[in-house]
């Protein structure tokens, strides 16, 4: 093993099967930008917020992290949700963005949170310094109206997504 500028080439002489870096690993250089000094991976409980809290059957929530980006997977089955106020419904995110982010929800008969049409093509996005992400829409339902009025008192959501944290 030669060290040169603090860097050591395990080169043939590691046959190990756990490699343990406290300051990071360089990828593809040595400059800044190559440096990947957190990987994470854990669980959250996802909510809505903005919103009466319904009563919730399942709140998963799972994320990895790589470096900045967090990648995240939702599934939320809930009823008694108060879709009378028509407030704008967001979920809580694990870490604040630094920058926006857009999330898909899958377009399948298991997600029954929106009133009208399973097949809609919902997205949500979360912008700089934001813990929760607002839904939208690219579909043609109420276009730009996701309003809480738009969602089901009882349904699942199942999606995932990735952003920036700060």
């Amino acid at each position: 093993m030669s060290k040169a500028r603090n860097l050591a080439d395990l080169g043939d002489d590691f046959d190990g099967t756990d490699l343990t870096l406290s300051g990071g690993v360089y990828l593809g250089g040595t400059g800044a930008a190559n440096l990947l000094d957190d990987v994470e991976e854990g669980t959250f409980i996802p909510a809505f917020g903005n919103v009466t809290a319904p009563s919730y059957t399942v709140q998963t929530g799972t994320y990895t992290k790589i470096g900045r980006m967090v990648h995240v997977s939702i599934i939320i089955e809930y009823s008694g949700l108060d879709t009378g106020d028509n407030s704008s419904l967001n979920i809580n995110l694990p870490f604040t963005a630094s920058a926006q982010g857009v999330f898909h929800l899958a377009e399948s008969s298991s997600n029954t949170g929106f009133a009208g049409s399973n097949t809609i093509s919902l997205i949500g996005s979360t912008g700089a310094g934001s813990s929760a992400f607002s839904f939208g829409s690219t579909g043609n339902y109420n276009d730009g109206d996701y309003s809480s009025g738009n969602w089901n008192q009882a349904g699942a959501l199942r999606f995932a997504g990735s952003y920036p944290a700060s």
